[in-house]
């Protein structure tokens, strides 16, 4: 809070030193916080090598279905739940969670893979998603 020269008149001195101190040490820490944001950022820029080693997750999404929770209690062993998506629907591929593109299935050393057909230019969460259909 900024004192005006009226308010310092009808204020005790104690009372006016404090809150000039207190206004300083504000200042100071937003000062230093401005300071620290700003190196971080340009270090960063400097050095994307950086963010390389940053591990994040991938996960395809094969299809979605609702469920009520009587029907899930009810799943035993080779039960089938059918899914939204058809086989020749491109599958949406998800980096935490943002949705970052779509592709296909493969098959890579007896293991899934996924071959990318889009990338989008903008990220969608899942949230974002379920928005949109609803």
């Amino acid at each position: 809070m900024n004192l005006k020269p009226k308010e310092i008149q009808e204020k005790p001195n104690n009372v006016v030193v404090n809150q000039l101190k207190n206004n300083t040490q504000k200042q100071k820490e937003n000062d230093l916080t401005k300071i620290k944001t700003n190196s971080i950022s340009e270090k960063i820029k400097k050095n994307t090598h950086i963010i390389d080693n940053i591990l994040v997750n991938v996960t395809v999404e094969l299809g979605t279905k609702k469920i009520k929770i009587k029907d899930i209690l009810n799943i035993k062993k080779d039960s089938i739940i059918s899914l939204d998506k058809s086989v020749d629907n491109l599958l949406n591929i998800f980096v935490n969670n943002c949705l970052i593109g779509q592709g296909e299935i493969v098959v890579v050393n007896n293991t899934y893979g996924i071959k990318i057909s889009t990338i989008y230019d903008s990220l969608k969460t899942k949230q974002d998603l379920e928005k949109n259909e609803n």
